[in-house]
């Protein structure tokens, strides 16, 4: 009896964690917004990173596990960008305060953006889809 109690909770055990896995690789995953206000994507080794459209400039910003600012000194990076018309180009990144700048005036109207950071020795990739702009609230609600 008690071998078939532990090969339950075994199971049990095995079967959550597998869920908890795919829930986190799923589509539709969530992250909380990222430290600058943008969006934050898993990427590879562990990290996290960011990405953020200012003034009319887009940024990438490199995050630890925990979805703090990595220390970016000794950090490069590119992204390549994809457009909806089914153009390509690869943009070195720039070193800009705690994070990266893409300084190419087409990079804010990517359809996709595949960034690649090199940090401590390892390569880091990470995938980025456009953003849906925030609704306004409709004021429908509202008490006079």
């Amino acid at each position: 009896m008690k071998k078939i109690i532990s090969i339950s909770l075994l199971f049990a055990a095995i079967l959550i964690s597998s869920q908890t896995f795919a829930q986190h690789n799923a589509k539709g995953h969530a992250h909380a917004t990222g430290p600058h206000g943008g969006a934050v994507e898993s990427a590879t080794e562990g990290y996290h990173s960011e990405i953020v459209t200012k003034n009319a400039k887009l940024y990438f910003y490199l995050l630890d596990a925990t979805g703090k600012t990595s220390i970016s000194k000794g950090v490069t990076g590119e992204v390549l960008l994809q457009f909806s018309d089914g153009t390509t180009k690869t943009v070195s990144l720039t070193s800009s305060a705690d994070g990266f700048l893409a300084n190419d005036p087409r990079a804010i109207s990517f359809a996709n953006a595949i960034v690649t950071f090199q940090a401590n020795g390892k390569s880091v990739s990470v995938k980025f889809k456009p953003q849906a702009p925030a609704k306004a609230a409709d004021n429908h609600n509202h008490q006079h």
